[in-house]
């Protein structure tokens, strides 16, 4: 079993990331819970979905009601698909008639969605990650995005293998540091620091 992608589709022309290559393999992992479990005395005993279900339900509107709206939160994975965040965003919501909803990419990436948004007035990538192979200067500020982000990484190795000059700044030493034309490698730490400081 494999996951792959169409060559050719956007954003990623036919590669896919860590997580869509290897990240499926939990699915059949025989450490994986089959069976909702309910915490009852102190340990936990087999349940039936509906039971487990119906029980999370009632407690989270006896939380809600007893301590209003902001006693719950719900927190989503960067593991679900676009939909299902929807649905738990939705659920959080009309259910739980809150706002309190996350999920881990906001504490990942809210430093640069708004440095980003400061800088270009959304906080969103500038350019298409189809463009980056044909660069002629790569300048990386803190980011590993070989580990962190390797469709940009490849693109990024496209453009280095195309004559690409790279400017590295971060404390680490990188594979793209390595490789650098330029790594300035300043004090960890360093990287935050204003001039109002």
């Amino acid at each position: 079993m494999r996951v792959t992608a169409e060559p050719g589709s956007v954003p990623n022309d036919g590669n896919i990331c860590v997580k869509g290559r290897f990240g499926f393999q939990f699915v059949h992992s025989p450490e994986r819970l089959t069976k909702p479990l309910i915490r009852e005395n102190g340990s936990f005993r087999e349940a039936s979905w509906e039971e487990a279900l119906s029980l999370a339900g009632r407690r989270l509107a006896e939380i809600r009601d007893r301590h209003g709206p902001d006693g719950i939160a719900f927190l989503s994975s960067c593991r679900c698909t676009n939909e299902e965040n929807y649905l738990m965003q939705k659920m959080a919501r009309a259910a739980g008639k809150t706002n309190n909803i996350d999920q881990c990419a906001t504490t990942c990436h809210a430093p640069t969605v708004a440095g980003l948004a400061a800088a270009f007035g959304s906080g969103a990538m500038t350019n298409s990650i189809g463009e980056i192979k044909n660069v002629e200067t790569l300048f990386v500020i803190g980011a590993n995005p070989t580990e962190a982000h390797p469709i940009i990484g490849l693109e990024m190795k496209k453009a280095l293998r195309n004559g690409a000059k790279l400017v590295v700044c971060d404390p680490r030493k990188t594979w793209l540091a390595c490789r650098a034309d330029l790594h300035i490698q300043h004090n960890p730490g360093t990287d935050n620091f204003s001039s109002t400081q």
